[in-house]
């Protein structure tokens, strides 16, 4: 039987130590829901821009708080696109299946049809795992539509509980988009477009 000298078992065990934890990848889109839309026929056309976010946030990779003042950017724990784009697809896909209107943002569409564009700036969003999220959101709503021309502003500050680990705190966050989205989608149907 051969044996291992000292030097490569030492080196065996050295490379053993250095792996990293595995990177887990999350969501903002939760599972596709049965929500109701409440605008079915709607003879109109949706865009929703890009969200803007405070820069510290704009990445793949979890932000949460500790404590009062500190903050943690997270390696193993991460979006599956930069945050800013997760909030664009979650906010264009809620939306759109609110309103009953397709998400055009980048697409050709025909001329007169109504087109209502989103503009969504998160203001904050603090989370803490195990405890909550908080979410700080305002919204601009315009329509291509003559005689449209005033926006609809909006803001939101949503707080929802995050028991557990990360998962906990993903669900949280997909519960505050989703609570912002049927604000503007609210906003969107009594503005009657």
């Amino acid at each position: 039987m051969r044996y291992l000298s000292p030097i490569a078992a030492s080196l065996c065990i050295g490379l053993g130590a250095c792996a990293s934890a595995p990177v887990h990848y999350h969501t903002l889109l939760a599972p596709t829901s049965t929500e109701n839309s409440v605008n079915k026929n709607a003879n109109l056309l949706l865009t929703v821009l890009p969200v803007i976010v405070p820069r510290q946030l704009d990445q793949s990779n979890f932000v949460v708080r500790t404590g009062a003042s500190g903050v943690r950017i997270l390696e193993d724990e991460q979006w599956a696109a930069p945050f800013a784009d997760e909030l664009r697809q979650a906010f264009a896909t809620l939306l759109g299946a609110r309103l009953g209107s397709p998400d055009v943002t980048g697409l050709r569409y025909p001329q007169g049809v109504p087109v209502i564009s989103v503009t969504v700036r998160i203001q904050r969003l603090d989370a803490w795992v195990g405890r909550e999220v908080q979410l700080d959101a305002s919204w601009s709503v315009t329509s291509s539509q003559k005689g449209r021309d005033t926006p609809i502003l909006g803001h939101a500050l949503i707080e929802k509980s995050a028991p557990g680990s990360y998962d906990g705190l993903v669900r949280a966050e997909q519960q505050a988009v989703h609570d912002v989205a049927l604000r503007i989608a609210d906003d969107i149907v009594a503005a009657r477009w």
